[in-house]
């Protein structure tokens, strides 16, 4: 079931109250990890408790928005950010029903019949394209993406769209060029001959003060537009500081053929990032930023060899409309090859990772990344590695 949530500032403003306000104690733990704007959650059992109600996050005299995300039954899970340093035991008191704190919220716009961006304050940070399939325009429909903005003013967009070098490359996409089931192969990453991806439906749109996002079902067909595999691709940005866009992906797949081999090469397969047509006119200008054990590579040089894997993330420095820009790719250790994936870096503006699977109706595919998008190339290393150990090391949220 579609639900769309639009929790605008005014209704946090005026405080649209639970029955009952609930108050919760907990202390979050920084670990070994400096925690900048970190996304952590409590679950609680509050059935009276919506997404339309408002929470306050305190520590100390300190508020901030949090927000309630809703799971099954009695479940709640309250959101929040937190900023602490590396060994902090830092108390919080969540106040549902409580409006502390007005702050700008992520909402939803709907732009077209196959397209809608998600803003904050106004401001684009992500957009759905998701075209209708015609085999008349294979190439401008074959498959659904996400299109990525400038974190400062959201213009210009920094992702390409149709047509360009390399066509089929759009924003950011996931695909295989060897789907083999049932003796076929099929090519869900080109495209040209009938395959492609559908977008299938909405099964969840959010909007609130601390992320906005959705998760959408996407349906892989072979060449007669039968079903080969379903997608739900969740994708969410949560609120950062001035000039950054953390993106969460996940991605679920599940067969629907029996056992399907999904495989191509690091170039041609995977979760990846396409910069804008105008990167690959200038593409002199493109850098990559990767982790300590690989900083002895020119960062001027796209790598191409079977030595270029077990990075836990990577980062591509680009220019668009006169501006630079960092986009780094940070992989959760718990995906296939738990960071030893083959890493693809090209110098015309793509970059991801590529991961070989056997999808089977017992084993679906599980994968999360987090796109961190910062504007300006002035990124230290060990900026980079932070938002990664964020990611692979959470910090610990508890009550007493």
């Amino acid at each position: 079931m579609l639900r769309i949530v639009w929790i605008l500032a005014l209704a946090w403003l005026l405080g649209a109250c639970t029955p009952e306000a609930s108050t919760y104690e907990v202390t979050v733990l920084s670990g070994t990890v400096d925690r900048v704007s970190t996304p952590v959650y409590l679950d609680v059992d509050a059935p009276a408790v919506t997404e339309a109600t408002p929470v306050c996050v305190r520590d100390g005299a300190a508020g901030m928005p949090g927000q309630v995300e809703p799971l099954e039954g009695r479940r709640r899970r309250i959101w929040w950010t937190v900023t602490q340093p590396a060994g902090a035991s830092r108390h919080y008191t969540l106040h549902l029903g409580e409006a502390c704190a007005v702050a700008a919220s992520f909402t939803w716009r709907v732009d077209a019949d196959t397209a809608r961006t998600l803003l904050l304050a106004g401001r684009p940070v992500l957009q759905y394209v998701h075209p209708v399939f015609n085999p008349a325009h294979v190439q401008a429909t074959n498959k659904p993406f996400h299109h990525v903005f400038d974190p400062v003013d959201g213009t210009p967009r920094i992702t390409k769209g149709v047509g360009g070098l390399h066509e089929h490359h759009r924003g950011l996409f996931f695909g295989y060029t060897e789907v083999i089931v049932e003796g076929d192969t099929l090519n869900l990453w080109w495209a040209n001959d009938g395959e492609h991806q559908a977008h299938v439906a909405f099964e969840e749109e959010v909007g609130g003060p601390v992320f906005g996002g959705h998760t959408v079902r996407i349906r892989w067909t072979d060449r007669q537009g039968e079903p080969v595999a379903e997608e739900w691709r969740t994708v969410r940005v949560f609120r950062q500081p001035a000039g950054q866009t953390l993106i969460d992906w996940r991605t679920h797949l599940e067969t629907r053929r029996g056992s399907i081999r999904l495989d191509g090469d690091r170039h041609h397969a995977g979760v990846q990032f396409r910069a804008a047509q105008e990167v690959a006119e200038h593409e002199d200008r493109t850098t990559f930023l990767r982790p300590a054990a690989w900083a002895h590579r020119p960062p001027d040089l796209d790598v191409n060899d079977s030595t270029h894997v077990n990075l836990p993330w990577n980062a591509m420095q680009f220019d668009v409309g006169g501006e630079g820009f960092t986009v780094a790719c940070l992989t959760d250790p718990a995906n296939p090859y738990g960071g030893h994936a083959p890493f693809s870096e090209r110098r015309y503006g793509r970059f991801g990772e590529f991961f070989p699977f056997d999808l089977t109706r017992s084993r679906p595919l599980d994968v999360h990344y987090r796109w961190w998008v910062r504007a300006g190339r002035d990124v230290p290393r060990d900026t980079v590695e932070a938002r990664y150990r964020d990611l692979a090391h959470p910090p610990i949220v508890s009550r007493p």
